[in-house]
């Protein structure tokens, strides 16, 4: 039975990486109904296979929900249970450092979910926004103190790689490349990386509820990822693929990095450099890969291009990340195939999910109140980082809750 979910992860997978939203929710929700027909909260957790697949699951089932602005489809029950089987291991098993790496990312996938939770909520109309304000500084605070609190045997050890040493200027990596963990503590890497991206979300949706300015560490976490993955790139032992799992914190940190000519054009690179690890490795002979997790076929979707090409004032990126055209005749299809779906969603519920995503989307920027104006010219050198953030109070920024008869306007 086993073997029959991860067909079905295959699809769910390859629907993920492709960007399209359609197929995405239809597979997050048959494997929904698998896995709730097959097993209980209590029988999932029994394995570390069953463990595994339910893992696996609930990375996109929270990654869905969160962007889409509703709920989850497994309760926070699952979770519990997921997170009590491996906290008994560990106990039992003190020594083991990928029991301790699973804990500790059991814990942030709790904190991930009622981040997921409450943006729910915020979408939904069920909270007002002192609530919604209150609940995020909390959920905020518990992120951070979580990180802090985190075992010092999967935290230490990190060792520093060597900068490569470029012959031209402009392929010069501008980030100083952070320490990197081995071995069986290579997931804290990635973990690492989600952790600034998750502060980041939270920090920017207390700004935005507040209508004041964004903080400059917004800036610093989008730096902060980018040093782990230029670490990342630079780590000759690492997995074939690896930059993969980090299409989302590389994403994000696209959206908040500093206006310099030198990270936008490293930040395209490995943009580009992604979606070219997908096409390579999209063979059907590869789609079960112990070293890529999966089959990697993977295109950044169009809202995302759009408010990137938006943002740095390029409308090309919206058809290639880099500059000099060498697109493949593969990927250049894909992102075809992938933009034609994107224009033929019904007008459904999926079609409210994009609206919500293209609103997230739209209000993360640092350089206007989203009123349409462009951003300013780029530099070599970082702007101030003083620059507003609000949202423009049209419909994709602004929404009204009604909670117990009393309705409140949010910014």
């Amino acid at each position: 039975m086993i073997s029959f979910v991860w067909l079905l992860a295959f699809a769910h997978m390859f629907q993920e990486y492709l960007g399209d939203w359609m197929n995405l929710m239809e597979h997050r929700n048959a494997a929904t109904k698998i896995l709730t027909a097959l097993w209980t909260p209590e029988t999932m957790s029994e394995t570390p296979q069953r463990r595994m697949v339910f893992n696996w699951f609930a990375h996109f089932d929270v990654l869905v929900a969160m962007m889409a602005g509703h709920r989850t489809t497994v309760d926070s029950q699952w979770l519990d249970f997921n997170r009590r089987a491996v906290h008994r291991e560990t106990e039992a098993n003190p020594e083991s450092i990928s029991l301790k790496v699973e804990n500790a990312s059991c814990e942030f996938r709790d904190l991930a979910m009622d981040v997921s939770i409450l943006t729910a909520k915020r979408s939904q109309g069920l909270i007002i926004m002192e609530d919604f304000l209150n609940e995020s500084a909390r959920l905020l605070q518990a992120c951070k103190s979580w990180f802090e609190s985190l075992d010092p045997a999967i935290m230490s050890g990190a060792e520093k790689v060597v900068k490569k040493a470029s012959t031209c200027a402009e392929d010069d990596c501008p980030f100083e490349p952070a320490t990197i963990y081995k071995g069986n503590k290579w997931a804290v890497n990635f973990l690492v990386c989600d952790y600034y991206g998750l502060i980041i979300v939270l920090k920017h949706q207390i700004a935005l509820t507040n209508g004041t300015g964004p903080e400059a560490s917004l800036q610093d976490l989008a730096i902060e990822i980018c040093n782990v993955l230029a670490a990342v790139e630079v780590y000759p032992d690492a997995p074939s693929g690896a930059l993969l799992a980090a299409q989302a914190p590389l994403g994000l940190s696209a959206l908040w990095i500093p206006n310099n000519k030198r990270y936008r054009r490293w930040i395209q690179k490995q943009l580009a450099k992604i979606e070219q690890m997908g096409y390579a490795t999209s063979d059907v002979s590869n789609t079960v890969s112990a070293t890529n997790n999966g089959f990697n076929s993977f295109v950044y979707p169009l809202a995302f291009r759009n408010r990137m090409s938006e943002i740095w004032n390029d409308p090309q990126l919206k058809h290639t990340w880099i500059t000099n055209n060498t697109e493949t005749a593969i990927g250049m299809s894909i992102r075809q195939l992938v933009d034609m779906r994107d224009a033929e969603f019904p007008r459904d519920s999926a079609r409210h999910d994009v609206k919500e995503m293209r609103a997230l989307l739209t209000e993360m920027r640092l350089d206007s109140k989203g009123s349409g104006s462009l951003p300013t010219p780029v530099s070599e050198a970082s702007p101030d980082s003083s620059t507003d953030i609000a949202g423009t109070g049209g419909d994709d920024q602004s929404f009204h809750t009604t909670v117990q008869g009393t309705a409140h306007e949010w910014p």
